[in-house]
């Protein structure tokens, strides 16, 4: 990757593919649900378009899974292909999996700390928000009201690309972001 040098004040990441710049974005489909064990629903691209990149996916899955009172698990795939490669269980379990684990409090995974999934909203320690057109997600820390994690409406979907625009507040960490395990997350260093 090259910096750009001609963009807003290097506001431009040095990752951004200007070709892969569309006007199309998902949308929750009806009859997604909602309940004390997450999201589940269907995307549907809103303009699918073909461009150096391939074609938008026209349909995705949804799967915003509670694993547990302090953790969320996010799943979008293609809706059509059930034979994608995925992340196996086994590399990075889920907190409700037997042997499963959870990051512990210095940040390393702890095995065999076999977690309950909640019975209800109300014994998450974080809150979902959503938009169905275009779909967008926020995940906000109860205690405190702060955003963990926002999505924007540019979400592109391709059978060998893809891109999530989110934004983050500049001293946050993320652990998760491809089922990375390293145990102090990753760190968002500009």
């Amino acid at each position: 990757w090259q910096e750009h040098t001609t963009d807003d004040k290097g506001t431009v990441p040095w990752c951004y593919s200007p070709s892969a710049a569309t006007n199309s974005y998902y949308e929750l489909s009806d009859g997604y649900v909602l309940d004390a064990s997450g999201l589940t629903g269907t995307l549907k691209a809103s303009d699918p378009s073909t461009d150096d990149l391939g074609a938008d996916l026209p349909t995705l899955a949804l799967a915003i899974s509670f694993d547990d009172a302090a953790m969320a698990r996010v799943l979008i795939t293609d809706a059509d292909d059930a034979t994608r490669w995925t992340i196996p269980d086994g590399i990075v379990p889920s907190a409700l999996a037997d042997g499963g684990g959870r990051l512990g409090s210095g940040g390393g995974l702890e095995k065999g700390k076999k977690k309950q999934q909640p019975t209800s909203t109300d014994d998450l320690a974080y809150n979902l928000t959503f938009t169905e057109s275009p779909f967008t997600f926020t995940v906000t820390r109860k205690s405190d009201g702060v955003v963990l994690f926002a999505s924007a409406p540019r979400l592109v979907f391709k059978d060998q690309y893809l891109e999530l625009t989110t934004s983050l507040d500049g001293s946050a960490s993320l652990f998760g972001l491809g089922e990375s395990t390293q145990t102090d997350g990753l760190v968002l260093t500009p």
